[in-house]
């Protein structure tokens, strides 16, 4: 139903630092530059958070690059208006790292108001003194019906 927000956990570090062992700190931080800047309809900054070689599967299936995916991204309809997100697991393997978590976005859907969940699966590349997405994966979680 809202998977024009599974982007969110596909960030990359666009701003200069330097490298060190643990790089979880500045994922979260670029994390909170890609809520903010989608919470601000700011594409440019967001389209910064994506590589080239970017690579999305929305809940749906749906594949895009980047291009595509901000073009998704872009299109009336859903508005957001908070962002939390959830590192679960990071693994670095060198030049690269592999991110798991959950994030949940709150605002509207044709005029009603939405909360959504959804858990994320993404991998890192990298270059120079950034980081950037390469590809991700969301899938919604569906609320527990039953007790």
């Amino acid at each position: 139903m809202v998977r024009w927000l599974a982007a969110f956990a596909a960030v990359s570090i666009a701003a200069s630092e330097t490298w060190a062992q643990n790089p979880a700190p500045a994922i979260d931080r670029v994390s909170a530059v890609y809520g903010k800047a989608l919470i601000e309809q700011d594409w440019k900054a967001l389209e910064s958070t994506l590589s080239r070689e970017f690579v999305g599967i929305d809940p749906d299936g749906a594949i895009r690059d980047r291009k595509g995916w901000i073009a998704f991204l872009k299109r009336p309809g859903p508005r957001v208006n908070n962002v939390w997100n959830r590192r679960t697991s990071l693994k670095v393997f060198s030049e690269s790292a592999h991110v798991v978590g959950t994030f949940t976005w709150t605002g509207t859907l044709d005029g009603r108001r939405v909360r959504q969940t959804e858990r994320y699966s993404s991998v890192w590349r990298r270059t120079g003194d950034t980081w950037e997405c390469v590809a991700l994966q969301t899938v919604p979680v569906a609320p527990v019906k039953g007790k």
